[in-house]
């Protein structure tokens, strides 16, 4: 005897589940109307189908919004009612990656964990925030997959199917920021003694990474921003805002720390800001050497305004248009504040590791995928160097 449950799909398409009940009934015992056996003997088999019944509605609402088939549906039964045996062996809690992601975040945020460079450092609030990010991107893959992951199923195969999914949301540099942070996870627990899987340690189980078209303004541009007047109080304070990044080279997340409280005058006289960064807890030493800067701090006494960055990224756009920025007006927004500034110090011949010591960065490979330099100011920086204007005629 069979079983049958009909239901819609989204398409409004009607499908049919069937299941076998391993009974027989004569057909003149059958209650077409109740869907019954009936009869002297009939308890037995009706007892068996309203157990089918309930563990049919049990596996609905187990599986409600996912993909039900045939198979998925005698599969879930055969082990609810005892045909088989759930194969599915329970895992270890400290195997599976997302427990050991709840420990590991734990730690860095009582300073348990430190960075793998300094043992002496503690993790800067700005990564224990993207971990936190992370586990929630890996608990929603468990939930679209339907598993549980553990340090054992990390390979090629996880890893291709990972990046699919991952793309179908995110840009290219953001699926290998998380791909990233899941190696991070694994050659930690790896050290820990938790695993021996170094499939995520393979060459072709790689970050990606692209460079992207961000936009970095010039100093005539930063000009036009600076001197465009007649601007209302919250599109002036958004403006002074932007160019404050533009002239620290800092990230919107450290700009309220340009303050008079971590002002500093040294030893020569100049005015410096001295800060720890946010995201990376670099300590960083800001001269401020231009007259915009000293100009726009004394406005406000010392103590900047405070705007939401996105408040900041619609405004600033605004005031691109008025500035007679038009084609670069939509591209703009706080991430361009800080690029602009390593840009315009770098086209100035500033040594780079100068910059690097005031914007922070840790490395030459990541601050030169951070500036914008065209081919054509490459080539024109070239040809003014001594080496070649030495051997004109």
């Amino acid at each position: 005897m069979i079983v049958s449950w009909g239901y819609r799909d989204e398409s409004g398409k009607y499908k049919n589940l069937k299941y076998s009940t391993g009974q027989s009934v004569n057909p003149d015992k059958w209650d077409k109307k109740i869907y019954q056996a009936k009869g002297k003997y009939s308890s037995g088999v009706n007892i068996e189908l309203e157990n089918i019944r309930y563990n049919v509605n049990k596996v609905f609402n187990k599986l409600e919004g996912e993909v039900i088939t045939p198979d998925i549906l005698k599969s879930e039964l055969d082990v609810l009612l005892g045909r088989v045996k759930n194969t599915i062996k329970p895992k270890k809690k400290d195997r599976l990656i997302l427990s050991y992601l709840d420990a590991y975040i734990s730690d860095m945020e009582v300073g348990k964990r430190r960075t793998f460079r300094n043992p002496l450092k503690t993790i800067s609030q700005g990564t224990i925030t993207g971990f936190k990010a992370f586990k929630t991107k890996f608990r929603n893959y468990e939930k679209a997959t339907r598993k549980a992951y553990t340090f054992s199923d990390i390979d090629m195969e996880f890893y291709k199917q990972f990046v699919i999914w991952l793309g179908e949301m995110h840009a290219p540099n953001s699926v290998g920021k998380y791909v990233k942070q899941l190696k991070t996870i694994m050659q930690a627990a790896l050290d820990d003694g938790k695993h021996n899987n170094v499939a995520f340690k393979k060459k072709s189980f790689k970050v990606t990474s692209v460079l992207e078209d961000k936009l970095a303004l010039s100093d005539d541009e930063l000009n036009l921003l600076y001197n465009t007047n007649d601007l209302p109080d919250y599109l002036e304070k958004a403006r002074d805002l932007f160019l404050i990044g533009c002239f620290t080279l800092q990230r919107v997340s450290d700009w309220h720390k340009i303050n008079k409280e971590n002002l500093r005058i040294l030893s020569d006289g100049t005015k410096a800001f001295e800060l720890e960064q946010k995201k990376t807890g670099a300590k960083v030493l800001i001269p401020m050497l231009d007259p915009r800067l000293e100009a726009i701090m004394e406005k406000y006494d010392y103590n900047l305004p405070k705007m939401p960055d996105q408040k900041i990224n619609n405004c600033i756009k605004i005031v691109c248009r008025k500035a007679g920025l038009e084609d670069k007006a939509d591209r703009v927004t706080t991430h361009t504040a800080r690029r602009t500034g390593c840009t315009i110090w770098y086209k100035e011949e500033i040594p780079m590791s100068d910059i690097m010591a005031v914007s922070g960065h840790k490395t030459e490979t990541e601050f030169r995928k951070y500036i914008r330099m065209e081919k054509e100011e490459a080539a024109i920086r070239i040809s003014k160097h001594k080496y070649f204007t030495s051997r004109k005629a």
